[in-house]
């Protein structure tokens, strides 16, 4: 019997449109996995940091909070954001808010968490912006500032209502679903569960994971208070 090779029995023409088609639908359906697993990141964080503490048997604290944040857009790469002369801030701006659930690790001076973050792009264009990242926060006993509270870093995904100009002004492309980091330092105040925070807000393509290549970095100030 001979063997049918692939595509055989259907016109070339036809073959070609359906592996386009294959080819340019593969992007699009690696995002909405992407997007599914992230949905399903906090609820498993929840559960997998109370179990763990059940099974050792410590007294981990947890606590809710929400935050609310103010920005300005800039125009650097991150690795310029360290040296103030090099800062160039854009005519877009953002607000935003989020939900943060946040646990001690066993007995550590570190906790795990995550955020829901909703933000709000305005100035030379107006979107909006979705972020989850998995956070994860240190908080020295002996700080060299006793008004430090913390240090942070958080990675996630985002996802943007459109495409941000600044990100193709920037980077020539962009897309409208990237990997996010955040930076951020802690501060006490003098009321308990109320802190300021200030951040790095970034956006990338993780060096090339996902194309069109493109970013941006924001700086925002924020509030803080436990619930």
């Amino acid at each position: 019997m001979q063997r049918q090779n692939i595509g055989e029995g259907i016109p070339l023409g036809q073959y070609m449109i359906k592996k386009e088609t294959i080819l340019m639908r593969a992007p699009n359906l690696v995002c909405n996995r992407i997007k599914n697993l992230l949905c399903l990141i906090p609820p498993l964080l929840i559960i997998a940091s109370t179990t763990l503490a059940q099974s050792e048997g410590a007294t981990n604290s947890l606590r809710w909070s929400i935050n609310g944040y103010l920005g300005a857009m800039t125009t650097n790469k991150a690795d310029e954001l360290v040296n103030p002369e090099e800062l160039e801030f854009d005519s877009n701006n953002l607000a935003g808010f989020a939900l943060a659930y946040d646990r001690t690790i066993n007995i550590s001076r570190f906790s795990l968490g995550f955020e829901l973050q909703v933000t709000r792009h305005f100035g030379s264009q107006e979107y909006y912006e979705i972020g989850v990242p998995i956070t994860i926060r240190y908080r020295p006993e002996n700080p060299w500032l006793e008004m430090i509270e913390s240090f942070a870093f958080g990675l996630g995904g985002s996802h943007t209502t459109e495409v941000p100009q600044v990100e193709i002004d920037t980077n020539d492309g962009s897309r409208r679903n990237l990997i996010y980091w955040m930076l951020e330092t802690e501060f006490q105040t003098r009321t308990p569960g109320d802190t300021w925070f200030f951040r790095i807000h970034h956006r990338s393509d993780a060096w090339g994971l996902l194309e069109p290549e493109g970013g941006s970095n924001a700086m925002a100030l924020g509030f803080r208070r436990v619930f």
